[in-house]
């Protein structure tokens, strides 16, 4: 009989050691592919420094923008939204190189459509700017209040008129000022390669 428990024992310990390995084996495995995976992830891609550039011009281009004074609309980018492309040739041309492209999208929030501003894919003027998306392409965008102004009056539209020469005011008259459209929205500048 002693004999008999002798190699229950030993067969519970082979057991055991089987058991231990197995454990120690799974969780090898485990832990090799979490690093393996963090591994993949914290690796940078290869464009990812010009994935990142391309992001830094087109948010610098939309605050640069929109910090900037414009006699008419009240900001350059105003003016941008607004459609004026002399502002986009004077200031945003030379703020994006040349082998980079760019388009700027305006989404009105009382249409609810996305508008192509500009876009230096369909704009023939400058031969050495880049048209195609090829690589790579990042956006930025913010809001923008966007005042198309309308056409002054020469009258005064404080004035009243008075009723058979007393001081009696009757009804304003028509005001001649068409204060214009002012529409609030998106502005997207994509910057792509």
């Amino acid at each position: 009989m002693a004999k008999r428990l002798k190699t229950e024992d030993n067969g519970k310990t082979r057991k055991a050691f089987i058991f231990s390995l197995d454990a120690f084996v799974a969780l090898s495995v485990i832990l090799v592919t979490i690093y393996a995976l963090f591994a993949l992830v914290s690796t940078p891609k290869p464009y990812y420094t010009s994935f990142e550039q391309t992001y830094d011009f087109s948010r610098d281009t939309l605050i640069a923008l929109e910090h900037s004074d414009d006699a008419q609309y009240g900001n350059m980018l105003s003016a941008v939204a607004a459609g004026r492309e002399s502002t986009i040739e004077l200031y945003v041309d030379p703020a994006i190189p040349k082998q980079y492209g760019y388009r700027f999208e305006f989404y009105n929030t009382t249409s609810e459509e996305w508008h192509v501003i500009y876009d230096t894919a369909t704009d023939s003027a400058d031969p050495l700017r880049n048209r195609e998306y090829r690589k790579m392409k990042a956006s930025a965008q913010t809001i923008v209040f966007s005042d198309v102004p309308g056409s002054p009056s020469d009258e005064n539209l404080f004035g009243y008129i008075s009723c058979d020469g007393d001081a009696t005011p009757c009804d304003m008259p028509e005001p001649l000022f068409d204060p214009g459209d002012s529409a609030i929205g998106i502005i997207r500048l994509t910057v792509y390669i």
